[in-house]
This record gives structure tokens, sequence and C-alpha cells, in this order.
């Protein structure tokens, strides 16, 4: 899916979710107010709540500066915005705007006014950040969708209920479908291949034409079922009053034995007896009580206040470290300079491989005579054999050590560890006769009829254990 079109479907799909949602919160406070809430501050609202929300995703930042920012941005915001719905004597910039909204909550309805505002741009930066948090996927699109429409229905049944018309509603509707199926049909068409329109004029022409069906085909279903609609709504709202008074009243009447049964049980106090000498302790567990119903009665709060404090510890620790931690994101990595120090270390290591390899190939190659290079091989025997040279051994030691293991081929050992002592120690050529006689010895100790020997010898040394 391109780039344009997850543009196109957030932009479609985040409208959809502003109109039920400003239509929300515009309905209630218009009760209360009677005035209009301007759009533009929960637009705004909206946009820069979700615009924050992908540029901080996958970034590993810790969560307190991701918070801190998007505090920053809706306080801002709703300054912005309730200075822009009123009318005020002084610019944005002199704070002195502030004591007027101060002054204005003296009048219900300007108070009113300025709470509904702030919580337009409240309720729009909290959608704006779940929107951006969920994908832009067929089944969640449509979900928001009938969601919206599960609220326009409410809204549309409590108007009705009431017997008065709400401004603005019906354009609100007619944007939501708009953007609802513009969004549907955009995020529907993603990922299907290459399918044709039934009208072989593009697919972009054939989702608009869609669109424009859809919304004439339900602009004329309700407005053709308006007057059904609206008594069905003052039937609604009657049965509703009929059935929830009864129940409210119940919940009323549990409330008050609940609550004011101690009250109603108290004694009358006589015209000389005052209650004015009456200390805390003896207010909360009662002056006539038992010792042991006070005892009780102080345990519990104790008990209460130190689950408080143990539970308030916990959630408060619990935050700092949730404020401090790193969000999920790429793997965290050292500074440039670090990175630019390992890419020369590699370099280096490379280098110097080359050069190595440089001078094996150009330089002369040194002959090893043949006792060091057959004791290298007996160094190598051993140790596949399970007996390999200990540090501090000297090659006689380690030469009766192999022949103690190995009794048949105790002459070939001492032979190869002699001729390693003369042309090592003594400085002296071996002649061709004695080069041969350890090229045989060591023959004998490659052999394979030597396998069975020391395999044989392996077991029992592992058994024996050493």
């Amino acid at each position: 899916m391109s780039r344009t079109k997850n543009v196109f479907i957030a932009f479609f799909a985040g409208s959809m979710e502003l109109c039920w949602l400003y239509s929300l919160v515009f309905f209630f406070f218009y009760q209360l107010t009677a005035r209009q809430i301007p759009p533009m501050g929960g637009i705004f609202a909206f946009g820069l709540a979700a615009t924050l929300r992908f540029f901080t995703r996958n970034k590993g930042w810790r969560v307190i500066y991701i918070l801190g920012l998007h505090l920053t941005g809706f306080f801002l915001t709703m300054l912005a915005a309730v200075y822009m719905g009123d009318n005020w004597s002084v610019p944005w910039n002199n704070l002195g705007w502030l004591a007027e909204a101060g002054a204005k909550f003296g009048d219900f309805s300007a108070g009113a006014f300025l709470v509904a505002v702030a919580s337009l741009v409240l309720f729009s930066w909290i959608s704006g950040l779940c929107f951006a948090g969920r994908r832009p996927v067929y089944s969640t699109v449509t979900s928001r969708f009938d969601l919206g429409i599960i609220v326009f229905f409410f809204l549309f049944l409590i108007e009705g209920g009431l017997g008065e018309q709400v401004p603005a509603m019906s354009s609100c509707l007619f944007m939501f479908f708009l953007f609802g199926m513009l969004s549907i049909a955009l995020v529907r068409s993603q990922g299907d291949g290459n399918k044709e329109s039934p009208f072989y004029f593009g697919r972009l022409g054939f989702i608009f034409m869609l669109s424009s069906v859809v919304l004439l085909l339900a602009g004329g279903i309700v407005f053709f079922f308006l007057p059904g609609m609206s008594s069905l709504a003052d039937t609604g709202y009657l049965c509703g009053k009929k059935i929830f008074a009864p129940l409210l009243n119940l919940f009323l009447k549990i409330l008050s034995f609940l609550f004011c049964r101690r009250a109603l049980r108290q004694e009358p106090v006589g015209p000389g007896a005052s209650g004015g000498g009456l200390s805390i302790p003896e207010t909360i567990m009662g002056a006539g009580s038992p010792l042991w119903e006070k005892i009780f009665t102080l345990g519990v709060f104790v008990l209460v206040g130190i689950a408080i404090i143990v539970i308030a510890g916990w959630g408060f620790y619990r935050f700092y470290s949730w404020l401090f931690s790193h969000t999920a994101g790429r793997k965290k990595t050292g500074s440039a300079w670090d990175a630019l120090f390992m890419r020369l270390i590699i370099i280096g290591q490379k280098c110097r491989f080359f050069l190595l390899y440089c001078l094996r190939v150009f330089s002369k190659p040194v002959q090893r005579k043949d006792g060091a290079r057959i004791y290298q091989k007996l160094l190598s025997w051993g140790r596949n054999g399970g007996f390999p040279r200990r540090f501090a051994e000297t090659p006689g030691e380690y030469g009766a050590r192999l022949g103690r293991h190995f009794p048949p081929l105790r002459g070939e050992i001492s032979l190869i560890i002699d001729g390693y002592h003369d042309e090592t120690y003594g400085e002296q050529e071996l002649d061709k006769a004695s080069g041969k006689k350890i090229q045989r010895a060591w023959r004998r100790l490659a052999s394979p009829f030597c396998w069975v020997l020391r395999l044989k010898t392996r077991f029992l040394t592992v058994i024996r254990g050493g």
C-alpha cells in the first residue's frame, strides 16, 4: 500500500472520528449553554495529538519525555482554543485574559461555554492519541463507523424526546457518512491486487461513485422516515422514563439505607445535653460502645490506613518506573563517536590480517626440521588421544607419560623425543638414517592399526578417573 493511500485513509478515518465526537460534545453542552462550540479547537487538538504520537513511535524515548511533549502541546492547544472561542479585551500573549476567563465563571452560561471548549479539546486529544495507536485496517475502520452510527442514533433519539432541534447535527451526520464511506472504500481496496472496477473507469472513480450512491440512499432513507423516527424517539424516551424511574427510586432507597441508618438509630439528645465534649475517636466509634467494639474498630482503621499507605507507595513506585522507562523502538545504540571508533577498529583488524597474509605469501618459507616437525605431530597425536601436554611438562616427561599409557609404542615415542632433543637442545642436524627412523616411528603411531589401542587406553583412563 502506497504512502499516499495511507495519508488519505488516515485523513478520512480521522475526519469521520471527529464528526461523531464533535456532535456528542456539542449536543450535551448546547443543552446547557445554548451556544455553538467552534470546532477548530477540536480539529487542531485531534490532528496534533495524532501527529505527536506518530512522530514519537518507535523512537525508544523515555516515557517522561513523551508525556512532557504531549502535556505541553495539550495545554497550549487548550489555551488557544479557549481564547479563539470567545471575545477578550487583551491579546493572546497577554496573560491578563486568564483573569477575565476566571471572572466569567461567575456567570453559569459563560463558564459552561469555556468548560465546553476545554472538554472538546480534551476529548479530541484523547481520541487523537487512540486513533494514532490503531492500525488502519478494514475491521478497525468499520467498527469505528458502527460506533459513530450508534452515537448519532442515540443523539437523535434524545433530541426527539426533548422536542427541540439541535443545530449542526444534520451537517455533522452528512459529513460523517461522507468521510466514513470514503475511508471504508479506501481501506477495503488495500492489498487486493489488480482488481478492475465494474465500469472500467478507474478505482478512484468507482470509490467516489459508490460513496455518492450510498450517501444519496442514506439521505433519502433518513428524510423519508424522519417523522417515524421522531415518533419512535418520543415513544422510546417516555418508555425509558417509566422503566428507569422505579429503578432510580430503589437505588436512592438503598443508598439511604446504607449511609443514613446510623443517624436514624441515634437517640435524640436531651435539652441539657451537649455533644461538644466528645472527642474525635468517640465520635467515630460511639461514646457508649463496649471496649471490644472500640478496639476492633480502631484496629480496622489502622489496618485500612496501612493498606492505603502500602498501595499508595507501590503505585508511586510503579508510576515512577513507568515515567523513566524506555518506549518500544529500535535497539539502543551508542553515540556516533562510538560507532566511528568501532568501525575504525574493524578496519584496523582487517588491515592487520591482510598484512599478515601478504607476509606469509611473499616471505621465504621456513623449513622446519624433521625432529621438530614430527614432535609437533606427536603433540597433536597425544592431545587427540586424550593426553595433552601439561604446561610445566618437559618433552622428556611428556614422552615418558605417553609411554606409560601406550606400552607397545614406547620405543617409537622415545625415538621421536630423542630426535627432537638432538635438534632443538643439542643443535645437531639429523642424518638421513635417523630421519627415516623417526618418520617410520611416526607412521606406526599414525597407523590405523593403533586406533584400537588408542581408543581402549582412552576409555580405560576415563573409567579410572585419569
